[in-house]
């Protein structure tokens, strides 16, 4: 049964956690409400940082080599398989977390990571927090590849689920539905032919910023796990969802 839902968005910082104790996404349009912390976040500064800027011919072939040397005890730490690499341009960890920033070879600044939690069900209610129930059902809005979606005018709001992960398409109040089609069904048709990672709850916006910066950002759970892609500058949808759904677990040394 679809659920109709509107991810919170903290004003400003970095989509991921970006080793900090918490995810939100940034540059949401929609009112925030009591939510984790992300990149702006009061969560203290993971310890041990590391970071890195390779030369664009290795930084493909080392991306997993780097993911695995982080100092991030307690996490299964996993790397995206299929995303053109330019540089790694900086990387965090600490207990439990990791943050890893690239440049890809078209110029997007992305970034991916996770954080453990301690448990399944406080994993689970950070990505809750994330959300807060529409009202009503919304209007139904067909985004093609046969995905029809519930549409809120008043909330600037385009939303549908797949599977157990809910997709949004938001923008600020008054935001008209015109500008937040198109790219809803530009991710309608990734979805198409991409399979998100399997997950207990997983939750993928896109943001119309205000400031003409449009983000994405994908989160999701893996036990006690939440793990994030995102790319918060450009709003381009095919990055960050390749990078989640090639995502795969690195040995470390």
């Amino acid at each position: 049964m679809e659920k109709a839902i509107l991810m919170t968005m903290a004003a400003a910082g970095l989509v991921a956690l970006a080793g900090c104790g918490s995810h939100v996404p940034s540059n949401q349009a929609a009112a925030p409400t009591s939510s984790p912390s992300q990149p702006s976040s009061s969560s203290p500064t993971p310890s041990a940082p590391t970071s890195s800027v390779l030369p664009s011919q290795s930084a493909s072939a080392t991306l997993a080599s780097t993911v695995a040397h982080l100092s991030a005890k307690g996490i299964v730490l996993m790397a995206p398989t299929n995303v053109a690499v330019k540089s790694i341009t900086r990387t965090s960890a600490s207990n439990g977390n990791y943050d890893v920033h690239i440049l890809t070879q078209s110029g997007i600044a992305a970034s991916f990571g996770g954080q453990n939690y301690g448990t399944s069900s406080q994993a689970s209610n950070q990505l809750q927090q994330l959300l807060i129930v529409s009202p009503g059902t919304g209007s139904p809005l067909s985004l093609g590849s046969g995905i029809t979606a519930h549409a809120y005018p008043k909330q600037a709001l385009i939303t549908w689920t797949e599977g157990r992960w809910n997709i949004e398409v938001s923008g600020a109040p008054g935001t008209n539905l015109s500008i937040l089609k198109p790219p809803a069904q530009q991710i309608a048709s990734i979805l198409h032919r991409v399979l998100l990672p399997d997950t207990t709850l997983g939750v993928l916006n896109w943001a119309h910023g205000s400031n003409g910066q449009d983000s994405i950002d994908l989160s999701w759970q893996a036990g006690a796990t939440v793990y994030w892609a995102n790319e918060n500058h450009d709003g381009e949808a095919s990055i960050p969802i390749d990078m989640a759904a090639s995502m795969k677990a690195v040995p470390t040394p």
